[in-house]
């Protein structure tokens, strides 16, 4: 397990991950909360093959709790290759109609990932509707949510459309519309102050330490 006080490269975060992984498995017991976050940090920064280890342990765990953590783990990384890889997984895997879609929402998560993801549901919009629930469907707008106002109108546009919009997507719309809209207002009124702050933070470790 890593040490808070112990900086380490890519490679240490990645081998203690892997041990800790490892760990978890032959005890048969799930680690505590706070080991789960380290293992999302390690994915996070890491490649195809880390990707692949973490995908194989899914296909071997039967807890649903167990399952639940490691679709965030699975839709948690940032490297192109395994974004699209935790994509395609989504959409063809073995994850049932009320799993698949916390991939493409955990990957959203990250700002830089969120244009690819919104392709993503554009060009899969059809199958994906065939495999979730209706209400996950009409949720889809929430993959928008974020401070890129132009990638979130593209998106509401999209589902909006006849052949596309729902009565529950339209309320959940309408919803996450004044939820931008509001953000947008705080951002602009904001903004400055927070600037300001941060350029006036010292930034200095407490005295007591």
């Amino acid at each position: 397990m890593l040490r808070p006080s112990r900086r380490a490269d890519r490679g240490d975060v990645e081998h203690a991950g892997l041990s800790a992984w490892i760990g978890w498995r032959a005890d048969g017991e799930l680690l505590p909360w706070y080991q789960f976050w380290v293992r999302l940090l390690v994915i996070s920064y890491g490649d195809l093959t880390l990707w692949d280890s973490f995908r194989a342990a899914f296909a071997q765990a039967k807890n649903p709790r167990e399952r639940l953590l490691l679709i965030g783990a699975l839709g948690g990384v940032r490297a192109p290759a395994a974004v699209e890889r935790a994509l395609e997984y989504a959409l063809n895997g073995p994850l049932n109609s009320t799993e698949f879609l916390r991939i493409p929402f955990a990957l959203a998560g990250h700002p830089g990932q969120r244009e690819r993801v919104i392709a993503w549901v554009m060009q899969h919009f059809d199958e994906l509707k065939a495999k979730a629930a209706p209400q996950a469907v009409a949720g889809l707008i929430s993959l928008g949510a974020g401070n890129d106002s132009g990638l979130f109108e593209k998106l509401r546009q999209f589902l909006l459309e006849p052949a596309r919009r729902t009565q529950l997507a339209g309320k959940n719309i309408t919803k996450a519309s004044d939820r931008m809209a509001q953000r947008m207002l705080l951002r602009e009124r904001e903004s400055a102050n927070v600037v300001a702050f941060i350029t006036a933070w010292s930034a200095q470790p407490p005295s007591d330490r």
